[in-house]
C-alpha cells in the first residue's frame, strides 16, 4: 500500500464529524470502485472517529427510540503494565475502554476514553443507551485474580458525552445470588463459588422498562483449560446487579450477546467451545413465564462474534460464522423456541467473518459482517486487496449483500457492530493498515452511515 493513499485518510477524516465521501453504492473512488455482485445497495457516509488510538477491537454499538447512537470499543495502548500473581510477574498489555456517541440530530461523533484496563487477551466490551440517552459500558476491569494477569472483574460506567461517573463494580468473583433451577447437580466441589476471574465478554441491554442487565462470563480462576471448560453464563439485573447463574460450569459464554423479548423476558446467546461434543455449539437461555430454557441451537464451531437480536414482534435472529464451510449463517425463529434449519446469508469467498445483526424498522434481520478473501479449502488467511465490510439485509424473502467499504491495501470490516438509528443502518467497524512511515501496523474505528 502506498502511504499517499493511506495519508489523506487518515488526516481528512475526524470525530468531530468531518466526513469524506466514498461515493454512491458504498464504492471506493480510490481504486476506481468496487462491483457489487448481489446488485442494488445503498450509499454510506464513512468517517473515521478520532480520539480512540489504535481501536476498533470488538467493537459493541447501541441506538435507542429516538435515534442516537452509542459505540464502546477496545483500543490498543502503546504501553505494559506489570501483573503480579501467585504464579509469579508478568507484563500485561494496556488497553483503552472507548466510548463514542451521536444523537439523532447531530453531524459527528462525541468521543472520550472511559478508562484504561490491562488484558492478558481481549474478552469483549458492551454498551446500551435508554431512551433518555444515558448509556452504560460494561467491561473487565479493576485488579487481576490470584491466578490470572489482567482485569478480572466486571465494571459499569453510566453517563452521557464526556460524562460518566466512577465504575460500578458488579462482580469481583464466581459467587452468585441465585441458579437457575435444575443447575444444582452440576455445582460439585463448590465450583459454584469458588474462583475470582470473572467478567468476561460483557453484553448489556435495557428492558422494555428502562432497567439494565448485564450476561457475562465467570472462569472461575481462569488459568488453566479445565478452567475454562468449566466456566458460568452469568446474567446481573440493575440497578442492584443481583447475580443469576443461568448456566454453571460447562464451559460456555464465550461471545454473550444479550437480548429482551417484546413482554421484557431476557435471552442470552453464547458459544461454547470448550467441551466435548455434547456442549459444544451455539446455545441459547430464555426466561419464560415458567422458568429458564436451555437449548442448543447448532453443534458448529464458530468465529469470533456472534449477531443475535429479538424483533419488536418477537422474532429471534442468531448470526454466525460457520468455521467450517467460511460463511455467514442465520438461525430465526417466530418465538424463540422453534428454530428452523440454519440458512445460508452469503457463500461468496471467506465470507461473515465477526458477524452482528440487528433488526430494521421494517422488522426484516440485517447483518454486517467481514468479507475474509477469495475461497480457499485449506488456506483463511485474509487479504487486503480483496475483503472489506459488507451487509446483507432481506427484503421480499431475498438477502440482499452490499459491500460498503473495501479499498485496496487496507482491511476493512473487521469487528464490525450495526445497530439502527431510526431506519437508517449504522456500522461501526476497525481498519487496519501498514503505515510505511512507523514501519507498524495501525488501526482506526470507523463508523458508515446510510444516507
Amino acid at each position: 500500500m502506498k502511504l499517499a493513499v493511506v495519508l489523506p485518510f487518515i488526516t481528512l477524516v475526524a470525530c468531530a464529524g468531518d466526513a469524506k465521501d466514498y461515493g454512491q453504492d458504498g464504492a471506493i473512488s480510490v481504486d476506481g470502485g468496487h462491483v457489487h455482485p448481489d446488485g442494488g445497495g445503498t450509499s454510506f457516509r464513512v468517517v473515521q472517529l478520532a480520539g480512540c488510538g489504535q481501536g476498533g477491537f470488538q467493537t459493541a454499538i447501541s441506538s435507542n427510540r429516538l435515534g442516537k447512537v452509542s459505540i464502546a470499543t477496545i483500543a490498543l495502548v502503546n504501553e505494559k503494565g506489570q501483573c503480579s500473581t501467585m504464579n509469579g510477574d508478568a507484563q500485561v498489555q494496556r488497553y483503552a475502554i472507548c466510548y463514542a456517541e451521536r444523537e439523532a440530530s447531530a453531524q459527528g461523533y462525541g468521543v472520550t476514553t472511559l478508562d484504561t484496563q490491562e488484558y492478558v487477551s481481549l474478552m469483549g466490551v458492551g454498551v446500551a443507551v435508554d431512551d433518555s440517552g444515558q448509556a452504560k459500558v460494561a467491561y473487565p476491569g479493576g485488579p487481576p485474580a490470584r491466578l490470572r494477569c489482567g482485569a478480572s472483574d466486571l465494571l459499569v460506567k453510566t453517563g452521557r458525552g464526556a460524562s460518566f461517573g466512577a465504575p460500578e463494580t458488579v462482580a469481583t468473583g464466581s459467587a452468585s445470588n441465585a441458579l437457575v433451577p435444575g443447575m444444582e447437580s452440576l455445582c460439585v466441589q463448590n465450583v459454584c463459588q469458588s474462583g475470582d476471574a470473572t467478567g468476561f465478554w460483557p453484553a448489556v441491554a435495557i428492558d422494555p422498562t428502562g432497567r439494565p442487565a448485564v450476561a457475562f462470563r465467570d472462569l472461575h480462576f481462569g488459568f488453566a483449560a479445565d478452567d475454562f471448560a468449566s466456566s458460568d453464563v452469568e446474567l446481573a439485573r440493575g440497578p442492584s446487579w443481583e447475580t443469576l447463574t443461568v448456566d454453571v460450569a460447562r464451559g460456555g459464554g464465550s461471545y454473550l450477546r444479550l437480548a429482551f423479548t417484546p413482554d421484557g423476558k431476557p435471552a442470552l446467546v453464547h458459544y461454547n467451545g470448550e467441551r466435548d461434543a455434547k456442549t459444544s455449539g451455539i446455545w441459547l437461555h430464555r426466561e419464560l413465564a415458567t422458568g429458564w430454557m436451555a437449548k442448543r441451537l447448532a453443534a458448529v464451531r464458530v468465529g469470533e462474534q456472534l449477531g443475535f437480536a429479538i424483533s419488536k414482534s418477537g422474532r429471534y435472529a442468531v448470526a454466525y460464522y460457520d468455521e467450517e464451510r467460511a460463511r455467514l449463517m442465520l438461525l430465526e425463529s417466530a418465538d424463540g423456541e422453534s428454530f428452523g434449519e440454519a440458512q445460508d446469508v452469503d457463500t461468496t469467498g471467506i465470507t461473515g467473518l465477526y458477524p452482528s445483526l440487528a433488526f430494521g424498522e421494517d422488522g426484516e434481520p440485517a447483518i454486517a459482517y467481514y468479507r475474509c478473501n477469495d475461497f480457499h479449502p485449506t488456506d483463511r488467511s485474509c487479504d487486503p486487496n480483496k475483503d472489506g465490510l459488507w451487509l446483507a439485509r432481506r427484503a421480499s424473502g431475498r438477502w440482499v449483500r452490499q459491500q460498503v467499504l473495501g479499498r485496496s491495501g487496507i482491511h476493512d470490516g473487521m469487528y464490525p457492530a450495526i445497530a439502527f438509528s431510526g431506519s437508517r443502518a449504522v456500522v461501526a467497524f476497525q481498519e487496519r493498515w501498514f503505515d510505511q512511515a512507523s514501519g507498524k501496523s495501525e488501526t482506526g474505528l470507523s463508523v458508515a452511515t446510510e444516507e
